[in-house]
């Protein structure tokens, strides 16, 4: 509760709140003394109609610290960045109540307050996520007149003289003199900085601090006053019948500081202490009074009828109006919302079209013009601030213009060359040859020399009472120059149209190009003060007094078409060019020359800042000057247009950055709360935008998408991004924006989110899928093992069933063909016909068969013996020892290394085989004094190896794979080759051979 016993904690609530207005408002200046556009008509106009977004009868407008603007409509409440209009309720999702908003109030936090026709009050506070319906204690169906907050604090709601102060989010009633007022419902309430008024039919009020209520300041009649504050704190009054007129002056009140407006009303002031109203005389327009705290007395509705915007210019009924923080004046209407801009640049205006402009400063601050327009009347003008006026009777065209050193005037063009002395013409020689065409440029250098170009001709130099072609300097180009223009030093440059420059010094030239680094095409602008900088078709470049090198902008395309260009005392630069008038600040330049690749950032005005399109690119030029008083005076293709340097605000702060929503399929998300997008999201749009409303085509915006992408993508000033085929995963969206100055918001803003996999994209799913392809693998890799085995098996088999069976052969034939031989030599040897002679080759003949019989046993038997002995590798290998001793006097020794493991039956006869040839051959061939034999049961292979300290084997018999008619080494090596294993023969590391075998795991094995 509020009372004058407790004003003590008013007085500290009031401060607090002061304090937090000031610090809200701090960053928004107060506006610059730029010119008060002469009428309406020159403001920029933009209409958001149905067809753009814009609802229809917008009944009041307000703008939050954030910069949104926000519209009370009867369909419901919006909102609008400068672009895009967003319906937007903060009444609870179901709610059958109508979505009318009457009024919008918005508080010195910077609360927006809506009121709904149905009763329901709502808050969105500054910075919050989301509004919130605050009607507890209001009876139901209440129609709320008006919406205030008192200096302390609370809120105060009014409906017939009833009013209802918040109380931690409940309304209590109080009655009228609870805050000092009397019951009478038609108040008219008026707030700024801290104060508080109240117009009553019966006097005027306002808060006193001191007593916590509002006192009576006037008592006369006020019945019908509407307040006003304008921005700089000045009160005004309005009424129907007296008109408007300022009521206290913002000195008068204690009132020293700058605040936009934050709320619509019929009437206002702007910040220039322009009236603006849409009450003003019979006819539905916007009606404006430009200075109207000069004008003495009322200003009535009639006054304002002169500079008017209505019907008759498509405008729609209007309804209520304000000035946002950057300066736009909008109006709200039955058919949609109106924008007015004022341009920092003011337009000039001819009583008849013009075209092609030859401007020379005065000493007075003006301008004055030639036009070269051909299809109209082309005159000589003076033109001081936004209209022109001719001058004589000259009527010619000028292409070139030029003050003399005598402060004089030379204009010329195909018709002539006269000399202006600030009052009459006197016409001068021309050369003989130029005569019918158009004069491009004229420029006098250090030693007195006119120089004047003609087009199709070379340069013309006035030497004494005659024109000499080029000057008599011979190395001059046989080209007519576009531009020329003397240096502080009295030389003289000259841009032609191929990439070309020349420096007069004197006689002396020189003559730049591609050679020199020059690549800007057609120079048609210089700035001949170091570091020398020279604009033309297509760029910017600065001369190192050797070479040049261009200089490159953050916008790719603001540096061409350069026709103008002038260095200001601050060093800045101004360009006049295709994409309007460019200002480079003097450390952007000096950067860019110091760094070639950095990109100097660059202000653009353009159209909606009163530019009149891009540069002339043809003569007259240059397009560009500055008058005596510092404005600039840019001549452009469709008109002629000025600005004073000094009345420019300066570049805005980095814009504010705003995610407005994530959109997957047909859900929209809110980026106030955590987004998690379900599973099988594929495409998704992120809407965003900057609260800026002045000139948002001109911003620009850039984003990248980390966890897929981390190069920026520059879009321009489209304010969506669009994202297809995303996966599961986590995602941060990375926002950056420029503003109309293009000064970038680099901290930019984000957006975290997740998509979440589907059960096949899940870990857990992929963890299961690799190992059942694992598995599947293993499993057939083990089949395919078995497969191999089992063939190795059939094969061996089948070779040990046609051992047997040879074997058998041999015994039941060859073996018994022999015995029964045998038996007959012995009967022969013992016959009483044969000599002794006879007997002993007989006996002899017995004794080999004898022994062949025994070996061919012997084999038979060894061939049974390998396939069902059932003895294991070590027994089988001392066998072939055993048999090879016999052979050879060396020494033959097994080591056995590894635990033994059985040799699977099928592999067993083959590695017998091998180890049994190496031997042999070593015990043969070898005349090696010891046999190694060495066999490894290792858990990936048999290993078996024959070293000898031998002779060695002949390098030609391996390169060739054994002897001829020798079996012995492709025999080992088709057996290692059927048993799919690997075998090395060679010399050993310390002489003789070396005889490896290595034996799959998998095969060697049993089990």
């Amino acid at each position: 509760m509020i009372n004058v016993a407790n004003c003590w904690r008013c007085l500290f609530v009031l401060t607090t709140a002061f304090l937090l207005t000031a610090v809200s408002c701090a960053s928004i200046a107060a506006p610059l003394d730029r010119p008060v556009p002469a009428s309406i008509k020159d403001y920029w106009h933009t209409s958001f109609r149905q067809q753009d977004g814009a609802p229809a009868n917008i009944w009041g407008i307000a703008q939050t610290p954030d910069g949104w603007l926000w519209l009370a409509t009867p369909s419901g409440l919006y909102r609008f960045d400068g672009v895009n209009f967003e319906a937007f309720d903060l009444l609870p999702a179901g709610d059958p109540s109508p979505r009318s908003v009457t009024a919008l109030y918005v508080s010195e936090k910077g609360d927006l307050w809506v009121v709904y026709a149905c009763g329901a009050l709502a808050v969105w506070r500054n910075g919050a996520p989301q509004g919130k319906v605050l009607s507890k204690g209001l009876p139901p169906g209440l129609a709320i007149d008006d919406i205030f907050e008192l200096p302390s604090g609370p809120m105060v709601v009014v409906e017939d003289g009833k009013y209802f102060a918040l109380d931690d989010d409940h309304w209590v009633p109080r009655e009228a003199s609870f805050i000092g007022l009397s019951p009478d419902p038609d108040y008219e309430w008026a707030s700024f900085g801290g104060q508080l008024w109240a117009a009553a039919p019966d006097g005027l009020y306002v808060w006193s601090m001191e007593r916590g209520r509002f006192v009576l300041a006037e008592s006369r009649k006020w019945a019908g006053t509407n307040l006003i504050f304008s921005p700089h704190g000045d009160l005004w009054r309005r009424t129907s019948k007296e008109g408007i007129s300022v009521l206290r002056r913002a000195a008068d009140l204690g009132l020293h500081r700058f605040a936009p407006m934050n709320a619509s009303k019929a009437s206002f002031v702007d910040r220039q202490n322009t009236i603006w109203t849409v009450t003003c005389g019979d006819i539905d327009a916007i009606c404006r009074q430009a200075g109207g705290l000069d004008r003495q007395g009322p200003i009535h509705k009639e006054d304002m009828v002169a500079d008017s915007f209505g019907p008759g210019d498509g405008l729609a009924p209007p309804m209520t109006g304000m000035e946002d923080r950057d300066g736009n004046v909008w109006f709200g209407t039955k058919a949609g919302l109106e924008r007015f801009t004022p341009r920092p640049f003011t337009a000039v205006h001819f009583p008849s079209p013009v075209l092609y402009f030859a401007m020379l400063p005065d000493s007075a601050g003006g301008l004055w013009m030639g036009s070269a327009s051909n299809a109209y009347v082309d005159r000589w003008w003076r033109i001081g601030g936004r209209d022109a006026l001719p001058m004589g009777d000259f009527a010619h065209p000028v292409t070139a213009v030029y003050r003399d050193l005598d402060g004089t005037a030379l204009l010329g063009s195909q018709q002539g060359l006269w000399r202006f002395d600030g009052a009459a013409f006197q016409a001068q020689d021309i050369p003989a040859s130029a005569k019918e065409e158009k004069l491009q440029a004229l420029v006098r250098d250090g030693q007195g020399r006119l120089w004047a170009s003609y087009r199709n001709h070379p340069v013309y130099a006035r030497i004494g009472d005659r024109w000499v072609d080029k000057g008599n300097l011979a190395s001059l180009p046989d080209l007519a120059p576009a531009i020329a223009q003397v240096d502080e030093r009295g030389r003289v440059w000259f841009g032609y149209f191929n990439n070309l420059l020349s420096l007069v010094d004197g006689d002396q030239v020189r003559t730049f190009g591609s050679k020199d680094g020059l690549d800007i095409g057609t120079t048609t602008a210089l700035v001949t003060t170091p570091p020398v900088l020279v604009g033309g078709e297509r760029g910017l470049a600065f001369f190192d007094g050797t070479s040049f090198r261009r200089i490159r902008a953050a916008q790719p395309d603001v540096l061409s078409g350069i026709t103008g260009l002038l260095r200001m005392a601050d060093g800045s630069v101004w360009i006049n060019g295709n994409a309007g008038a460019v200002h480079i600040q003097e450390s952007d330049i000096d950067r860019a020359i110091k760094d070639p690749a950095y990109k100097a950032a660059a202000r653009v005005f353009s159209n909606d800042d009163g530019v009149a399109g891009g540069a002339q690119q043809v003569r007259p030029l240059p397009s560009l000057v500055q008058g005596s008083d510092g404005r600039l005076w840019f001549a452009s293709s469709t008109g002629l247009s000025w600005v004073d340097p000094k009345t420019l605000d300066t570049p805005k702060a980095p814009p504010a950055l705003y995610i407005r929503s994530v959109v997957a399929g047909n859900t929209v998300y809110s980026p106030s709360l955590p987004v998690k997008l379900p599973a099988r999201t594929r495409d998704l749009t992120i809407n965003y935008t900057v609260l800026g409303t002045s000139s948002p085509r001109r911003q620009a915006f850039r984003y990248k998408m980390a966890g897929l992408n981390q190069s920026w993508q520059d879009v321009g000033p489209r304010r969506e991004a669009v994202y297809s085929n995303l996966g599961p995963g986590h995602y941060e969206f990375v926002l950056q924006a420029a503003n109309e100055d293009g000064v970038w918001n680099l901290q930019g803003t984000s957006l975290a989110f997740d998509i979440a996999p589907a059960f096949y994209e899940a870990w857990w799913f992929k963890v299961i899928i690799v190992a059942c392809v694992l598995l599947g693998g293993w499993l057939a890799y083990v089949a395919r093992l078995r497969y191999i085995k089992q063939s190795i098996r059939d094969r061996l088999s089948a070779r040990h069933a046609e051992r047997d069976r040879i074997a058998r052969d041999l015994h039941d034939t060859l073996l018994q063909a022999m015995q029964g031989l045998l038996l007959r030599l012995q009967v022969w040897a013992i016959h009483p016909t044969l000599d002794e002679g006879q007997r002993k080759e007989v006996d002899s003949f017995a004794r080999y068969a004898r022994d062949m019989l025994v070996d061919g046993r012997n084999r038979i038997l060894q061939l049974r013996r390998e396939s069902d002995s059932g003895e294991g590798l070590e027994d089988l290998l001392n066998g072939a020892i055993m048999e090879s001793a016999s052979e050879t006097s060396a020494a033959i020794r097994l080591v056995v290394e590894g635990p033994l493991r059985e040799v699977d039956a099928e592999v067993l006869p083959d590695v017998v085989d091998i180890a049994r040839e190496a031997i042999r051959n070593a015990a043969r061939h070898a005349r090696a004094g010891s046999i190694h034999v060495h066999v490894v049961f290792s858990p990936k292979a048999l290993k078996v190896a024959v070293r000898d300290d031998g002779c060695g084997i002949d390098e030609a018999c391996l390169r060739s794979g054994g002897r001829p008619e020798h079996w012995g080494l492709r025999g080992m090596r088709e057996r290692a080759k059927r048993i799919s294993s690997s075998i090395s023969v060679g010399p050993g590391a310390q002489g003789g051979t070396l005889v490896e075998l290595a034996v799959p795991a998998r095969l060697a094995y049993a089990g």
